[in-house]
């Protein structure tokens, strides 16, 4: 009877403690489970706002305005379209640029709100070997709907520099 009584205090300890080791865990998964929700939601907004960019900076298309009105909300539309994008410019015709994004910063304002801050590059070839390259940065405010998907709601646009990459113009500077 002693026996049995010890035995089932060992089995009551390892119980108790296999129980409490599980709850551990339980919490643990839970904490990680949350952290690749916000991660998750983090590189949801920071291809949106990657897309802003690129097809901002990319020349009007049908497509591209497509597009534009597909990542972003009304407001950010009227300061997208308030000029008329789709007339392309007699002077920048065959000039050919691309884009190439730098860094991404990311501020969760809060749930449903971020702020994303990308450093880009922009390259314009000109043709005939002369070139251009711009240093830019865009402020990004995107919102969700709640169900994950992100919509650029405003943005600020900055030009940091600009280097005229011509290789005759810089020989003749010297």
């Amino acid at each position: 009877m002693n026996k049995t009584y010890i035995y089932m205090t060992i089995l009551a300890v390892c119980l108790t403690f296999s129980l409490i080791g599980n709850m551990t865990q339980f919490n643990k998964i839970n904490e990680l489970e949350h952290i690749i929700k916000k991660l998750t939601e983090q590189d949801k907004a920071q291809a949106v706002a990657k897309q802003f960019v690129l097809t901002l900076m990319d020349t009007p298309t049908p497509e591209n305005e497509k597009k534009l009105r597909s990542i972003t909300t009304q407001k950010a539309q009227q300061k997208i379209f308030a000029n008329d994008m789709d007339l392309e410019d007699e002077s920048t015709k065959g000039i050919k640029q691309r884009v190439t994004i730098e860094k991404t910063y990311f501020n969760r304002l809060s749930l449903n709100h971020v702020n994303i801050l990308i450093q880009f590059r922009v390259y314009h070839d000109i043709g005939n070997g002369q070139s251009t390259a711009g240093m830019y940065e865009m402020n990004i405010n995107l919102t969700s709907d709640g169900q994950g998907v992100w919509k650029v709601d405003s943005y600020d646009f900055e030009i940091q520099n600009e280097k005229n990459l011509d290789e005759i113009a810089i020989k003749d500077e010297e």
